[in-house]
């Protein structure tokens, strides 16, 4: 990963507090090494360098087993109880960030000629393992952030778009979003709107408090039903 201002300094210091902190990083995909590379300006580049990974979650979810998804939601719940338990929210909660580690494929080497000798595993190899990534959102509890609302609408906490300071709260709602993603083989949103996915919230669930009510910045309108 190599990118250039503020936003990958960010990552790199949570990382670090991350790795030092966390006692079980099973879960986490942490960066393996880091340098600068010159560039113009007189300004540097951070490079992050990471294990190797598969494509993201959203790629074979729906080509997963029942057993494998439940499995895989496990993982994920372990991965951010360990964040927790440092005292770390995550905030990025979406599926593009859960990388899926398999075994790799198994092929055949095309040739007319006998092997020599066969082949060694040197290092055993990682299947079935599920790593929570990208840090560069994270925070400590009690601080405030600028921008609240988060993308995409379907994994987003309801109190994120009423101008709510990050809490672990909104990263189990998250995770419960996926969590049930899994299960069903599909989002539990029809649309990508916030005012989409609180409507539905509210019509299936329960209404939103009435101190709520005035303070709505997500994309559309609000509506009025929506509160106690």
């Amino acid at each position: 990963l190599m990118t250039i201002g503020d936003s990958i300094e960010l990552e790199y210091a949570i990382a670090k507090d991350i790795i030092s902190g966390v006692q079980d990083t099973a879960h986490l995909l942490t960066y393996h090494g880091t340098f600068l590379l010159p560039s113009a300006a007189y300004r540097h580049r951070r490079v992050l360098t990471f294990p190797l990974k598969d494509p993201n979650l959203q790629t074979y979810a729906s080509f997963m087993s029942v057993t494998t998804r439940g499995s895989s939601a496990e993982q994920l719940l372990q991965a951010i109880k360990a964040l927790h338990d440092d005292g770390v929210i995550h905030r990025g909660m979406l599926r593009l960030i859960y990388q899926y580690l398999r075994r790799p494929r198994k092929m055949s080497i095309p040739t007319s000629r006998p092997m020599w000798k066969n082949g060694q595993l040197v290092i055993s190899l990682v299947e079935w393992t599920i790593t929570l990534g990208y840090f560069g959102h994270a925070i400590k509890p009690g601080n405030s952030v600028k921008f609240k609302v988060q993308s995409p609408a379907t994994y987003c906490a309801p109190e994120h778009v009423y101008n709510a300071d990050p809490s672990f709260a909104p990263d189990m709602w998250s995770y419960m979003c996926i969590f049930a993603e899994l299960y069903l083989g599909f989002s539990m949103f029809a649309s990508a709107a916030h005012s989409a996915t609180l409507d539905f919230t509210v019509r299936t669930s329960r209404s939103l408090p009435l101190s709520w009510k005035g303070s709505y910045k997500g994309d559309g309108r609000h509506d009025e039903p929506w509160y106690d």
